[in-house]
């Protein structure tokens, strides 16, 4: 019996306890592999607040062509801006946008909560109703300018515009599918 109790005591002594051996684990693998006071900024930008003010922005939209002109999302409201950003005006009141985005240097396009798609052609001053959607899901621009996809319904349907969201057209129900989440276009 004594030989057991000794047993036992240099088993506890020569190994780790378990809650050391964790701790020694979280360290190894756990610990970033860089030095906090080593990091460097590598952003020439510097960030301060434009605004706009009053609800939460759900998302910014802008083109890579246009000239200091840019779209903001809240959840009631479309802002624009013209200055990139130093001043913003409510452009669109009472919309709720659920997605968003821009076809041309000017044009953007937005759908409501309500499923309606608004274009405006002339940088946010006005807004046109070009399409009745059902059940919003996504949409993508294939072919900037030119070619946009929307997905909408149970079952989606796939829809397709050719001239930078005037017009459009039913390219396909998808009878196997409940949503679309994401258009991808792949050339």
């Amino acid at each position: 019996m004594g030989n057991i109790v000794m047993w036992f005591m240099i088993g506890i002594v020569a190994m780790p306890g378990p809650l050391k051996r964790i701790r020694e684990l979280q360290k190894e693998y756990f610990t970033p592999w860089y030095n906090v006071q080593t990091i460097q900024t590598f952003s020439p930008w510097t960030w301060s607040f434009t605004g706009p003010k009053g609800g939460e922005i759900i998302g910014v939209l802008s083109h890579p062509g246009a000239t200091n002109f840019a779209l903001a999302l809240s959840l009631g409201d479309v802002w624009r801006t013209t200055d990139g950003g130093a001043t913003w005006q409510v452009s669109f009141e009472g919309c709720s946008p659920l997605g968003g985005m821009m076809s041309s240097p000017t044009t953007g396009i937005i759908v409501d909560g309500g499923g309606t798609v608004w274009l405006t052609p002339d940088a946010g001053v006005s807004w046109t109703n070009v399409l009745g959607t059902n059940n919003f899901w996504t949409a993508s621009v294939e072919v900037l300018d030119t070619i946009i996809y929307l997905a909408d319904s149970i079952p989606p349907r796939l829809w397709r515009s050719t001239n930078s969201g005037w017009t459009w057209q039913i390219v396909k129900t998808f009878d196997s599918l409940y949503s679309v989440s994401q258009i991808a276009p792949i050339p």
